[in-house]
């Protein structure tokens, strides 16, 4: 048998399908896996050894039809807010507290002052616990 071009003559078949997902002809059909991206698995398929592959599908090259929005807002809202906000989910989580602000009518906060201010609550709201109890274990004694 020879091993050249009578024997790739004979690999007419299909082990790889469209991925769902990533578009690809690499979806696996008998093991129903995409060999690029991992599908079905909910995490993207991403390996260090791989700059490129990573490079190509990295944010920003595609629509980014959601983080265009957030960036957008960002950039024409007050700085002094955004201070140190370099991660899209702080980003996230800063625009909201400013949206918040604007419908409470008071300045909006930075995250360090919003950490400050859930802690002053939460230590209130201990005390005032505390307090209760003491109350009721004295009308229980009485």
């Amino acid at each position: 048998m020879t091993k050249g071009t009578t024997s790739f003559g004979k690999r007419n078949g299909r082990s790889h399908g469209l991925c769902p997902r990533c578009g690809k002809r690499s979806y696996n059909l008998q093991k129903a896996k995409c060999a690029a991206c991992g599908y079905p698995s909910a995490k993207m398929r991403k390996y260090n050894w791989s700059e490129k592959a990573r490079r190509r599908r990295t944010m920003g090259t595609g629509r980014m039809q959601y983080m265009r929005t957030i960036l957008r807002k960002a950039a024409h809202t007050n700085r002094n807010n955004l201070r140190g906000v370099n991660k899209p989910k702080q980003l996230k989580k800063e625009l909201r507290n400013i949206e918040r602000a604007k419908h409470a009518n008071e300045a909006p906060l930075g995250p360090r002052r919003m950490k400050q201010r859930e802690h002053r609550r939460s230590c209130k709201a201990k005390a005032k616990q505390l307090k209760r109890e003491k109350k009721d274990k004295k009308e229980a004694k009485a």
